[in-house]
């Protein structure tokens, strides 16, 4: 249940951020530029997760890491 949870979580953050970023690029950007922001913005997310789920691995693994 909490790893639909997160994932929802981080769906919707990406989502929200993605929009923002494309937002910014102007009218006539093309489609590359496009796919450009939302990969920015995908490999972004993916590291963060990354380094969440690290961090939620090595407290659940040391003593006192968890508070």
């Amino acid at each position: 249940m909490f790893g639909a949870a997160s994932f929802l979580v981080f769906a919707v953050v990406e989502r929200l951020i993605t929009r923002a970023s494309l937002a910014r690029l102007p009218a006539d950007a093309d489609d590359n530029a496009k796919e450009n922001a939302r990969a920015r913005v995908r490999h972004g997310m993916l590291g963060f997760c990354g380094l969440v789920a690290f961090r939620n691995v090595i407290a659940s693994a040391l003593p006192g890491m968890g508070r």
